[in-house]
């Protein structure tokens, strides 16, 4: 027996398959009257800080030494461009700008996701010979933009921060992503996974310091002859204080 079949044609239920249900806007009341994003990185949303602790982090010798190993790995690969189908004026056009621009920076940059999240590169376009090509990229810092309801990069000067920013210009950002979702397009940041692990390295070496400064000082011991008058045994005192002072 033929199971019956029900077909709806209705528009509503058209808008229905079409269109997004499950959006921001319907579950955050905060965000939908910002209009901006938080970012979820918890070392940064529960503790208060910035990027500027994750750039810290660098500053760790054995951080630094893995992170430079990476970036040094890919910059040594070669690079190339496929012509595939493109007309030859157009592969032509495209070398001569990659090849106008320092591409092994623009690699370091773009590794900078996997550390930060996303990166969030500026293009500065130029007119030349009739054709707009790339002069300068420029990495610019995470915490001059964020995204809005629909994961879109805005920028956030001072003047309107406040109002959810306002939406960068087409063609004018490259927006670099590591790892992006829908609940956390601010990326996945590497360096959130290093910020425990250090902190409790950098403040073992705090502890053993200034134990060793309370504890480790040596004692001092001074020895005179049983006929030593009381200026002998002065003069002896005042040595050994100098001595604890300087040593």
């Amino acid at each position: 027996m033929a199971k019956n079949k029900v077909y709806r044609n209705d528009r509503s239920f058209r808008n229905e398959l079409f269109n997004e249900q499950a959006i921001r806007s319907a579950r955050d009341t905060f965000s939908s009257l910002f209009n901006l994003l938080p970012d979820p990185d918890t070392v940064l949303s529960k503790s208060g800080k910035s990027y500027d602790t994750y750039r810290a982090l660098l500053n760790d010798s054995h951080v630094f030494s893995v992170v430079e190993q990476r970036t040094a790995g890919t910059k040594s690969l070669l690079w190339q461009l496929n012509q595939n189908e493109a007309d030859d004026n157009v592969h032509e056009v495209i070398q001569t700008a990659l090849e106008s621009i320092d591409v092994y920076q623009l690699i370091r940059q773009i590794l900078n996701a996997v550390l930060f999240g996303f990166v969030p590169i500026e293009i500065v376009w130029q007119l030349e010979n009739g054709i707009i090509t790339p002069l300068r990229l420029s990495e610019k810092p995470q915490e001059w933009f964020g995204f809005n309801q629909e994961g879109k990069l805005v920028y956030l000067p001072q003047s309107s921060s406040a109002a959810g920013g306002a939406e960068t210009a087409d063609y004018k950002f490259l927006l670099v992503q590591n790892n992006p979702t829908y609940a956390n397009p601010y990326g996945d940041k590497a360096l959130s996974r290093c910020f425990w692990p250090v902190s409790f390295k950098r403040g073992g070496m705090k502890f053993w310091v200034q134990f060793m400064e309370r504890y480790g000082t040596p004692w001092l011991i001074g020895k005179q002859p049983r006929t030593a008058g009381k200026e002998a045994t002065d003069d002896l005192l005042n040595q050994l204080e100098m001595m604890f002072q300087d040593a």
